[in-house]
C-alpha cells in the first residue's frame, strides 16, 4: 500500500463517522482474500469452500494487518 493510500485510510478511520469499522473490514477482506488464495494453490482442482476459509480468519491476523497498514 502506498504513502498516499495510508494517509487516506487514517483521514478516513479519524474523521468519518464509522470509519474504524471500514478499515477493520478492509482488513478482514484482505485476510479473507490471502486465506483463499493460499487454500486454492494448497489444493488444486479441489473444491475450496468460504465456511473453510472463513473458519481459519484469526482476529490476531486481522489486526496484526490492520496494524501494519
Amino acid at each position: 500500500m502506498g504513502a498516499w493510500a495510508k494517509v487516506a485510510l487514517t483521514v478516513l478511520v479519524v474523521l468519518v463517522p464509522g470509519g474504524f469499522l471500514l478499515a477493520l473490514a478492509f482488513a478482514f477482506f484482505r485476510v479473507l482474500r490471502t486465506g483463499w488464495k493460499a487454500a486454492q494453490s494448497g489444493a488444486p482442482g479441489q473444491a475450496v469452500s468460504l465456511r473453510a476459509v472463513v473458519a481459519r480468519v484469526d482476529l490476531r491476523d486481522v489486526m496484526r494487518l490492520a496494524r501494519r497498514r
